[in-house]
């Protein structure tokens, strides 16, 4: 007899995250009663197994995902376990920063033009050294004026993350404002130091604000208020940074080329009629070159992407990930210093010296400079189905592309007078999460009823054997996610 958890979806409880960056909107998203106390709040993590941050069922909440899954993994689907494991390779959050909605990633081909001839790497090496450098000695400058308490600090981060904030509307460059910052600190220090020559502040934040110039000038800078509906592909290795966030990365996914070459595979093999049956046995004779390429990365991979939506005024991220939190932080420039236990320390790596030279190269190392326009990343909502309240489209699907998992946004327009309906199945040989960002519905499959909202995700195992829907008398925008399939999720995913 099946398990109860492998034949009805399941709503859940997400657990929520706060960092340094953290914004409030997400609190006024989900409540102030299910986020908790708080005055911020940096991340919901929606329909995770990851550890730190496991939900929960909404109608158990002693019983997390990740149990359920680790008892059940035939609810992952055939595809799903066969290329990722037994454990589920994917998950979503939502991310909220208080600062400016734009983000960088990957390098601007425009501007490595000017390092042809050179080695860049070793150049992008030598500026982060530089930034560890500066911002140690700012940081010795806080210690050395006397800030011992959060108050203190408190003022000083303040003044110091409204001068990041307008140095990065314009690209970090100088300007005749840099003096305040300046001023404003040594305000704030006692004893304070000197304004002027090599050991004097301004020298200090000067080199600070001229080495993130060039930095700063090789990454594409994306506005997210520009992006909203789009989403935007980040492989395992880009540079990228969430303005607030850490620039950071990932491994290098040494498996990629080998999952997209076996993606070809199968593809051509079911536009050639191949069975389910002679599709799983292609796969399976990869699996050997597939766990070698494994073995070689540094950990888990994290392929990502981002999803900007608006809620309000405000920009907020729907983040789907693989599984991994394997990162890579090698340049922190909103929040590097934080207040712990009674002094002054940095946010990442060592409290003292913060990022090494060896973890800098470790890190850089990691990167993939091949540099890509915006739009090489970029993924446009393509419309698949459109009807008189609703609206099923595309994000990504491509596994030769990106073979991680695939993406699509169902939006629907119900009133009082005409709900709108839209009926589909699991994409065959994948779970399916249901990730709402505007207004609630009623999820349906067969007797089961369970009303979904931003703060009710959904789960649904591979296992669903028959058509569920949702009605709404409201606006309803959801975020559907899987993995790739033979089939694609295009035929399952829209019913006539």
């Amino acid at each position: 007899m099946k398990s109860t958890f492998l034949q009805t979806p399941h709503l859940l409880q997400p657990k929520f995250q706060d960092y340094a960056w953290g914004g409030t909107a997400l609190k006024k998203l989900f409540g102030e009663e299910v986020v908790g106390d708080s005055a911020t709040c940096a991340e919901a993590w929606l329909t995770s197994t990851q550890e730190g941050g496991q939900v929960t069922f909404l109608d158990q909440p002693q019983t997390t995902l990740a149990e359920a899954i680790d008892k059940h993994p035939e609810s992952l689907g055939a595809w799903s376990r066969l290329l990722f494991g037994e454990g589920l390779p994917i998950f979503n959050k939502f991310l909220c920063s208080r600062f400016p909605a734009k983000v960088h990633m990957g390098f601007r081909p425009q501007s490595l033009q000017a390092y042809e001839g050179q080695d860049f790497k070793a150049v992008f090496r030598s500026w982060l050294e530089q930034e560890q450098q500066w911002i140690g000695r700012y940081r010795q400058f806080l210690v050395d004026g006397g800030i011992r308490d959060q108050a203190g600090f408190h003022r000083c981060r303040a003044v110091y993350e409204n001068w990041a904030e307008e140095k990065a509307a314009i690209a970090w460059a100088a300007d005749p404002n840099d003096d305040v910052l300046v001023d404003r600190l040594l305000a704030l220090l006692s004893p304070a130091p000197p304004k002027t020559g090599e050991n004097g502040l301004w020298h200090c934040v000067e080199n600070l604000r001229a080495n993130r110039e060039r930095l700063i000038a090789t990454l594409n800078e994306v506005d997210l208020k520009d992006e909203s509906g789009n989403l935007l592909l980040s492989h395992a290795g880009m540079a990228h940074a969430i303005f607030g966030l850490s620039h950071q990365t990932h491994p290098l996914d040494q498996a990629r080329p080998v999952l997209q070459e076996l993606w070809r595979h199968i593809l051509d093999s079911a536009k050639s009629g191949a069975t389910a049956e002679a599709l799983q046995a292609l796969a399976e004779k990869s699996l050997p070159e597939l766990q070698r390429s494994r073995e070689r990365n540094l950990g888990p991979p994290k392929n990502e992407a981002w999803l900007p939506f608006s809620y309000g005024d405000q920009i907020l991220i729907a983040e789907p990930q693989q599984t991994s939190n394997t990162t890579f932080s090698f340049m922190d420039i909103y929040t590097p210093l934080v207040f712990q236990e009674g002094r002054v320390v940095f946010r990442k790596g060592d409290p003292e010296s913060g990022t090494s030279t060896e973890q800098l190269q470790a890190f850089v190392d990691c990167l993939d400079f091949e540099a890509q326009p915006v739009e090489a990343f970029r993924c446009r909502p393509q419309i698949l189905d459109r009807r008189q309240h609703s609206s099923l489209s595309k994000l990504i699907d491509d596994p030769i592309r990106w073979p991680y998992f695939s993406a699509w946004t169902l939006d629907l327009q119900g009133t009082q007078a005409q709900s709108a309906v839209w009926t589909a199945e699991v994409p065959q040989g994948s779970f399916l999460q249901l990730v709402p960002l505007q207004g609630e519905a009623e999820l349906r499959y067969g007797d089961w009823r369970g009303c979904i909202a931003p703060e009710r995700p959904a789960f649904l195992p591979a296992t669903l054997t028959s058509d569920w829907s949702l009605e709404t008398e409201q606006r309803h925008r959801c975020l559907l996610v899987g993995v790739p399939t033979p089939q694609g999720g295009e035929g399952t995913l829209r019913k006539a």
